[in-house]
C-alpha cells in the first residue's frame, strides 16, 4: 500500500493549499515525516492524517498556531477543556458583535427603503406614531458644525459605541422650551439611534419616547430653511388640535456617505406631541 504522499497528493486529498502546508511546515506545525533516499524528495505518511485533521478542525475553531502547537504537544484533557472554553467564550463574544450588526443593518435598510419608496413632498407634515427608541446621548449644547463634529467624538469615544453604527443613525434635539420660543439654531443634545439592546451599564443609555410625533421630511440642502419646516409643523399640530409635549428631533438620513448628490440629501424632523 501507497504510503508516500507528495505536498501536491496532500493539498488535493484534504483540501488545503500547498501554501498553508508549506506554511504549518516552516513553523513546525506539520512537518513531511519522511525523506526518499533516491531523490531526495520530503513525504506525508497515512499516520500523519488524523494529526492533519485535528488541525483542520482546530483551526475551523479559531485556535491560533500557538494554541494548537501547545495541544498536540501535551495533549492533557483537562487543558484541552480550558481551551475550548476560552474559544467558546470568543465565539459567543464575535455573535454578539455580528448581532449588532445585524440589527443595525435590518433597521436602516427598512428605514431606507421606506423613504425611497414614500412620497417625500416637503409641505406635507405628516402624524405618525413610533414605538419607544433607543438611544445613546450627550447632553450638551450645540450651535455650530463645530460642535457637532466634536460632541459626536466625544460620545463616540466615552460611550465606546461602535463607529459602525453611526452611519446615518445621528440625530439632534431642541429643547421643548426652544421650539416654544421658535429658536431653531441651538440644539440641546447628541444622539445615535441604537437598534440593539441599551447600555444599561453607562450614563449614555437613553430612549426616545414613544407615541405620537408630527413630523416633515426635506433636502437637507434646506436646513438654513428649518424655520419655516417648523412652522409648518406648528400649523399641522394645532389644525389637530394637538399639544407638543417634548424635544423636537433632527436627523439626517441620507447624506455624503450615501450620495454625493446633495438634492438627494434627506433631513427629517419630528416633534412629539399629545392630545
Amino acid at each position: 500500500m501507497k504510503n508516500e504522499f507528495t505536498i501536491g497528493e496532500i493539498s488535493k486529498l484534504h483540501h488545503i493549499p500547498i501554501k498553508t502546508l508549506r506554511y504549518y511546515d516552516s513553523v513546525d506545525l506539520f512537518k513531511p515525516a519522511m525523506k526518499n533516499a533516491g531523490n531526495k524528495y520530503r513525504y506525508y505518511s497515512i499516520e500523519q492524517f488524523e494529526m492533519l485533521n485535528s488541525i483542520k478542525f482546530l483551526r475551523h475553531l479559531g485556535y491560533s498556531i500557538q494554541d494548537i502547537k501547545r495541544h498536540l504537544k501535551t495533549k492533557d484533557p483537562e487543558s484541552f477543556v480550558l481551551s475550548l472554553k476560552d474559544y467558546k467564550k470568543a465565539a459567543d463574544e464575535e455573535i454578539n458583535r455580528l448581532k449588532n450588526i445585524k440589527g443595525f443593518l435590518t433597521e436602516r435598510i427598512l428605514e431606507l427603503e421606506h423613504l425611497l419608496e414614500d412620497d417625500q413632498d416637503e409641505d406635507k407634515v405628516r402624524i405618525k406614531e413610533f414605538p419607544a427608541r433607543n438611544i445613546i446621548f450627550l447632553k450638551e449644547k450645540i450651535k455650530n458644525i463645530y460642535d457637532l463634529e466634536l460632541k459626536l467624538r466625544k460620545l463616540e469615544n466615552d460611550s465606546g459605541i461602535t463607529p459602525s453604527i453611526m452611519i446615518g443613525r445621528v440625530g439632534l434635539t431642541i429643547s421643548h422650551e426652544n421650539l416654544l420660543k421658535k429658536k431653531f439654531d441651538e440644539y440641546e443634545s447628541i444622539f445615535i439611534l441604537n437598534p440593539n439592546t441599551p447600555l444599561t451599564d453607562q450614563g449614555f443609555a437613553g430612549t426616545l419616547e414613544p407615541g405620537l410625533y408630527a413630523g416633515v421630511t426635506v433636502n437637507a440642502g434646506h436646513h438654513d430653511q428649518s424655520g419655516r419646516y417648523y412652522e409648518k409643523i406648528f400649523q399641522k399640530i394645532e389644525e389637530e388640535n394637538f399639544k407638543i409635549k417634548g424635544d423636537a428631533i433632527e436627523r439626517v438620513i441620507i447624506d455624503d456617505f450615501i450620495t454625493s448628490d446633495k438634492k438627494k440629501h434627506v433631513t427629517q424632523i419630528q416633534i412629539p406631541i399629545t392630545s
